[in-house]
C-alpha cells in the first residue's frame, strides 16, 4: 500500500524542485522549473523511504517481459564475457519504481525503461542501491537527486534517485515519428542520469563540466551496447530546442548535437547509412572531427575509471 506523507514531506518535495533546476547533481534535462504541489509517496518495498514528486499514488509493479519497445532492439548490455567476481561491498543495484499515468503509451516506455534498467543490473556493480523512479513530473525533465539529502541536520534520503518524468517521453513520443526512435532518445537521457548517479555514488573524478561528461558516459554504454542511434536521436532533439543561455551547465544544442552525433557514428559507422546522419556527419568530418577516435578516446577513458564496475569491463575499443 502506497502511504502519503505530510509536514516535513513537504519540505522534501520543495528540496527536490529546487534540486532539480539546479545546476549541480540534481541535473535537468530540459532547463525547465517543475510544478509545486505534487504528491509524494513513500516506497514501501523493504528499502529506506523515498519521497517522490508524482500525481499519481498508485505504484505499478515492474514487468520486463512488457516491454515490447526494448525487446524490438538487438542489443547486448555494456559488458565483458568475462565474469567479475562481486565484492560484498558491490551488491547495490539500480531499482526501478514506476508510478501510474493516465498515458498508456507513456506507462508503456516507463516498463522498457524498466527492462532496460534490469539489464543494465546483469553488468553494472554498485555499492549502494540507486532508485530510477518514473513518474508524473508535471513538466518533461529527468535529473538525479544525490543521496544523503539533510534537512534541518537530518537525512531524509539515503538513497540516491533518479527521477524520468512521464512527460519526457511522451515529449519524445511526440518528437519522432517512430516508437523505437523515440525510445532510443529517452534511452539516452536514462544512461545520462546513470552517468550523474555514478559519478556521486563511486566519486569518479570528473574533468571539465559534469553535463558534457555524463553525455560521454551515456553515449558510451549506449554504444558499447549496440543502441548508439540513441546518442544521435537524443542529440536531434537538443539541437532543435531553443538557444542554451550561456551560463547553463549543458553545452548550446548545436554543440550538444554535434558531439552526440560523432560519438555515436563512431561507435557505430552503419549509422552513417541513414542519409541525414550521414549529412550531418559529413558536416562534422569536414570540420576535422575524428569521431572514431574521439568515441574510442571516450571508451578507453572510462574504462580506466569505470571498468572494475563493469562485469567483464567495457571491452576497450582500439584505436583507429
Amino acid at each position: 500500500m502506497i502511504k502519503r506523507t505530510s509536514g516535513l514531506a513537504v519540505v522534501i518535495v520543495n528540496a527536490l524542485l529546487l534540486l532539480s533546476c539546479s545546476s549541480g547533481s540534481g541535473d535537468s534535462e530540459d532547463g525547465s522549473g517543475r510544478d509545486a504541489g505534487q504528491d509524494v509517496v513513500v516506497d514501501p518495498a523493504g528499502r529506506p523511504p523515498m519521497q517522490v514528486p508524482s500525481s499519481d499514488d498508485v505504484q505499478v509493479p515492474v514487468v520486463p517481459e512488457q516491454a515490447g519497445m526494448l525487446d524490438e532492439l538487438d542489443s547486448t548490455l555494456i559488458g565483458g564475457d568475462d565474469a567479475t567476481p562481486i565484492n560484498a561491498e558491490l551488491n547495490g543495484l539500480l531499482v526501478p519504481v514506476i508510478f501510474d499515468t493516465a498515458t498508456t503509451v507513456d506507462l508503456a516506455y516507463a516498463q522498457a525503461g524498466a527492462a532496460l534498467v534490469e539489464q543494465i543490473n546483469e553488468s553494472l556493480l554498485l555499492p549502494v542501491d540507486v532508485n530510477v523512479v518514473f513518474a508524473d513530473c508535471g513538466t518533461a525533465n529527468a535529473f538525479f537527486v544525490p543521496a544523503p539529502l539533510e534537512l534541518d541536520g537530518t537525512v531524509e534520503i539515503t538513497n540516491g534517485n533518479i527521477i524520468m518524468c512521464h512527460e519526457l517521453t511522451e515529449l519524445f513520443s511526440d518528437f519522432y515519428d517512430e516508437t523505437a526512435q523515440s525510445f532510443l532518445a529517452s534511452s539516452f537521457v536514462l544512461m545520462h542520469e546513470i552517468g550523474h548517479a555514478l559519478v556521486d555514488v563511486l566519486d569518479l573524478p570528473v574533468v571539465g563540466i559534469e553535463e558534457s561528461y555524463v553525455d560521454a558516459v551515456a553515449a558510451v554504454f549506449l554504444g558499447e551496447s549496440g543502441l548508439a542511434e540513441g546518442a544521435v536521436l537524443a542529440g536531434w532533439f537538443f539541437g532543435s530546442q531553443g538557444a542554451t543561455p550561456f551560463f547553463d551547465t549543458h553545452r548550446a544544442g548545436p554543440q550538444r548535437l554535434g558531439d552526440l552525433a560523432c560519438w555515436g557514428v563512431g561507435a557505430d559507422e552503419s549509422l552513417l547509412e541513414d542519409p541525414l546522419i550521414s549529412s550531418l556527419a559529413t558536416q562534422l568530418f569536414d570540420g576535422g572531427r575524428n569521431c572514431a577516435a574521439e568515441y574510442a578516446d571516450q571508451v578507453r577513458s572510462l574504462d580506466v575509471v569505470l571498468g572494475a564496475n563493469i562485469v567483464g569491463g567495457l571491452g576497450v575499443t582500439a584505436a583507429p
